[in-house]
C-alpha cells in the first residue's frame, strides 16, 4: 500500500513538472478554486488551466484520492515533490 502511495505521489509530480515548465510555475490553489469553496473540481481545473496537453488527464493524476476534487493538499504535495526533482 505504501509502495502505491508513492507511485501515486510521484505520478502527481511529473504532472506538476509538466505543467511548471509549460506555464512556468505551480498551481495557485487560491485562482484555480474559482468559487472560494476549498476545492478545486474537475471543471474549475480545466477553466483555470490554459496551457499544457490535456488538462482532464493532469487532475485525474492530481487527484489522488479519487474523489473528484483537488484539495489545496493534494497540490501541495504534489509541489513539493515536483521541486525535489
Amino acid at each position: 500500500m505504501a509502495r502505491l502511495l508513492q507511485l501515486l505521489l510521484l505520478s502527481s509530480a511529473v504532472t506538476m513538472a509538466v505543467y511548471a515548465h509549460a506555464n512556468g510555475g505551480a498551481f495557485d490553489f487560491n485562482n484555480l478554486d474559482a468559487n472560494g469553496d476549498g476545492l478545486v473540481s474537475r471543471q474549475e481545473f480545466v477553466d483555470g488551466v490554459t496551457k499544457g496537453r490535456n488538462p482532464d488527464k493532469m487532475f485525474a493524476r492530481l487527484d489522488t484520492d479519487g474523489d473528484g476534487y483537488l484539495t489545496e493538499g493534494e497540490l501541495a504535495v504534489a509541489e513539493q515533490l515536483r521541486r525535489r526533482q
